[in-house]
């Protein structure tokens, strides 16, 4: 039979404190990955802000693949 070893007790607080670390670390890579433009989201269709409700329909529908992009006026 193998033993399990803690170095902390295992409660519930410390694994959110541990989940929490591994999230926050992992939006870190994800946040710089993005930058570098190593990861990209595809852009699915650009509507004028005018336009919102035909996007409000397509996202619903799930007819998009990638994002759905609301044009602001300048």
């Amino acid at each position: 039979m193998k033993i399990v070893q803690f170095e902390q007790p295992c409660t519930p607080d410390v694994l959110q404190l541990k989940y929490a670390e591994v999230l926050r670390r992992a939006g870190d890579e994800l946040g710089s990955a993005i930058e570098r433009g190593e990861i990209r989201s595809p852009i699915d269709k650009v509507f004028p802000l005018e336009e919102t409700a035909q996007a409000l329909a397509r996202m619903n529908a799930n007819e998009h693949f990638g994002k759905i992009v609301l044009l602001l006026d300048d």
